[in-house]
């Protein structure tokens, strides 16, 4: 369960299809590949918080039940 403290400010950076709405990250990839995210959170009056990591997006992944490769892939 997030937590959240009033006044506080959630900006993100390093993905434009990444946005915020209080205290949520949201969004939904564009395409895959590695981004560097980078959040920050401001109150006035303390101490500005910034992190940086970095999200993976894989492709789509496809079940199938007759795989050519002899194994069947179930995203859980």
């Amino acid at each position: 369960t997030p937590t959240t403290t009033d006044g506080v400010n959630i900006s993100v950076q390093g993905a434009s299809w990444l946005a915020t709405a209080g205290n949520a990250v949201y969004g939904v990839p564009t395409e895959p590949g590695t981004y560097n995210v980078t959040l920050t959170l401001s109150k006035e009056g303390y101490v500005t918080s910034t992190h940086t990591f970095t999200l993976s997006v894989a492709s789509q992944l496809v079940p199938t039940n007759s795989p050519t490769n002899g194994i069947i892939i179930y995203a859980v």
